[in-house]
């Protein structure tokens, strides 16, 4: 039987780290604002009003995705930091540009908002993939 070693410890570091980032990312400090004047969304659909459950329902995501994110980088035998990184570039590229890109085109959405979005994946996505691989 082939058993996946991951480390658990990283995964939730790095599910911590891109709940962080996202939240710094989607704030009005950075692009929160052009999302709200750019949308034209009301407040309550923006995120203003955002109940504790949301948040939390977030973290779970996120904590698949690193875990998803360290089997791939079990898988791929990434030695280092480095590696992970290309690691996660190629998980970035290959699921998120290719899947979302055609989901915003056909949503009406901007290249701006895309960009926005796929920007945060792929900050997210590299820096946990070299991660992982440095704590595999």
């Amino acid at each position: 039987m082939y058993v996946i070693q991951v480390n658990y410890l990283a995964i939730v570091i790095t599910a911590l780290i891109s709940f962080v980032l996202g939240i710094t990312w989607y704030s009005d400090f950075l692009f929160g604002t052009w999302i709200k004047n750019n949308l034209n969304k009301h407040e309550n659909e923006t995120g203003k009003n955002d109940k504790p459950g949301i948040f939390v329902l977030a973290f779970i995501c996120l904590l698949n995705v690193e875990y998803i994110l360290a089997v791939f980088i079990h898988y791929s035998g990434a030695p280092n930091f480095g590696y992970g990184m290309l690691a996660g570039f190629l998980s970035w590229f290959g699921f998120v540009v290719c899947m979302s890109l055609s989901q915003v085109f056909f949503a009406g959405r901007s290249v701006t908002f895309w960009l926005i979005n796929s920007g945060y994946s792929f900050l997210a996505l590299i820096f946990s993939a070299g991660i992982l691989a440095s704590w595999s």
